[in-house]
């Protein structure tokens, strides 16, 4: 039996790009009884497809196969010399609403090193999304990968996956906008918010298609948007729920009144921070002051926000240890800030953001990741800001404008930012951005504002000095 085995899978190498792979290599040590006994032939062929990528790319491989029938799914694993330990990978299904029924770990040895493979026999109570079920087995790998890189945060949010066929970035639209909520003091948990979400896909794939019609870049959607809302709002006669028809109908006013985002556009960065631009007198039941505009930044490594009272306006940039109401706590600051501001430039403005992936490193280490995040959270910042080229605006790339020509955006030290001024116009000028390294006031090649007096104390006191002269 095991004769046959290798030699039909020996046959199927034949001439393959996979034979030069596991040339001089007994298949018989390479795949023990164990694994011999379980999978038939054509199973280590695609098997040894993904083990070739792992060594390529040297990175995790999750490969899906569904049986919708049973309600069931079963998943492979693959690791490089160190196996998955199950409580890092149960979390993970678990948070896309799988339950694991069955676990068998395979260790393979090939090139003198360890391949670990995991497979896993696992169920979900409802049957999985319809539209777009092809596409699941890339979707779930996408997923899984980038909770595993940290990349995207492991929380029940993915279960949309399975009940609405959403992808990994489409999840973080939805994530994004409930984690803006959150800061707005929206009166319904998280919790509530998934909950609606995955219980009315339609309606949340709805949901999804509005904001990519709103804002594609290629081509002007706004006749299937305005259709698409329409049947949406259609939708929602259908709930029995006034709690869910106000979260849908929320979701729906954060949409309308985003008018720009970085969503389509191409970035350098893995973990492309998502961010949006608010005209922020258009969203409902918005604590007072309202800014005029303000933009809010997503990713799993921080949140951050920006306000501004008006186009031209001025101000710092905090690092928060508020993780619960940081936009709260900038609220408050932008509102002294214009009142400081009244006299220099017409408006304030304030920023903050906070970090969330600092469990567990040295205080070395902690400065490096503040100072990575608001690396991210400037380019994030300009992602969504025209540029002056020779006098002339130069909108965002690949980005779809719902709002007037706005190229203007300083910054300026604050609170666990004192030393990077630097690191900010440094983003500026890889940038291009037009201020250059005058984008952020405080660095090496500006002033030192405080030292010169330049502060509203600073104000104070030469007004003492002026009535002193006059006696």
């Amino acid at each position: 039996m095991t004769r046959q085995w290798i030699e039909q899978l020996e046959k199927q190498l034949d001439n393959t790009a996979l034979a030069s792979f596991v040339k001089q290599h007994s298949f018989q040590k390479l795949f023990p009884r164990g694994y011999r006994d379980d999978f038939e032939v054509a199973d280590a062929v695609e098997d040894l497809t993904s083990i070739q990528q792992l060594f390529s790319q040297n990175m995790l491989q999750v490969s899906l196969q569904d049986d919708a029938k049973h309600h069931q799914f079963s998943i492979k694993i693959y690791s490089l010399d160190q196996a998955v330990t199950l409580s890092q990978s149960m979390s993970i299904l678990e948070s896309m609403g799988l339950q694991v029924l069955l676990e068998k770990p395979y260790e393979l040895k090939i090139h003198k090193r360890s391949v670990w493979l995991h497979y896993f026999t696992l169920q979900r109570q409802h049957l999985p999304c319809s539209d777009d079920h092809d596409k699941l087995p890339r979707y779930f790998c996408e997923l899984f990968t980038s909770v595993w890189r940290k990349e995207t945060e492991n929380d029940a949010f993915n279960q949309l996956l399975f009940s609405s066929c959403l992808k990994s970035r489409n999840i973080n639209i939805l994530r994004a906008y409930t984690a803006y909520l959150h800061q707005i003091t929206f009166p319904y948990s998280q919790a509530l918010i998934i909950n609606t979400l995955n219980a009315h896909p339609p309606i949340t794939l709805k949901l999804i298609k509005l904001f990519l019609y709103k804002f594609d870049p290629e081509q002007d959607l706004q006749t299937k948007f305005e259709e698409t809302r329409q049947q949406y709002l259609t939708l929602l006669n259908d709930i029995e729920s006034l709690d869910q028809d106000l979260i849908f109908k929320q979701l729906l006013n954060l949409i309308n009144a985003t008018v720009r985002t970085n969503y389509f556009q191409s970035s350098e960065h893995e973990n492309q921070p998502i961010s949006f631009k608010f005209k922020s007198t258009e969203i409902n039941k918005l604590p007072f002051p309202h800014p005029a505009y303000e933009i809010f930044i997503y990713c799993s490594r921080f949140e951050g926000i920006h306000l501004r009272g008006g186009k031209v306006a001025r101000g710092g940039l905090r690092w928060s240890d508020r993780k619960e109401d940081y936009r709260t706590e900038v609220l408050g600051l932008m509102k002294a800030q214009m009142v400081k501001n009244a006299v220099i430039v017409p408006a304030g403005s304030k920023g903050g953001f906070i970090t969330k992936q600092l469990a567990g490193l040295e205080r070395d280490a902690v400065f490096e990741e503040v100072k990575a995040c608001y690396q991210l959270y400037i380019h994030a910042l300009l992602d969504l800001t025209d540029n002056l080229l020779d006098s002339k605006i130069v909108q965002p790339v690949a980005t779809r404008i719902h709002d007037q020509d706005d190229p203007y955006l300083v910054v300026a030290a604050d609170k666990g930012t004192a030393t990077f001024s630097d690191t900010a116009n440094a983003v500026s000028e890889q940038k291009n951005f037009w201020l250059h390294d005058a984008f952020a006031s405080g660095g090496s090649a500006g002033y030192d504002h405080k030292v010169m007096g330049i502060t509203a104390r600073g104000a104070w006191e030469s007004v003492k000095r002026h009535f002193r002269n006059l006696g």
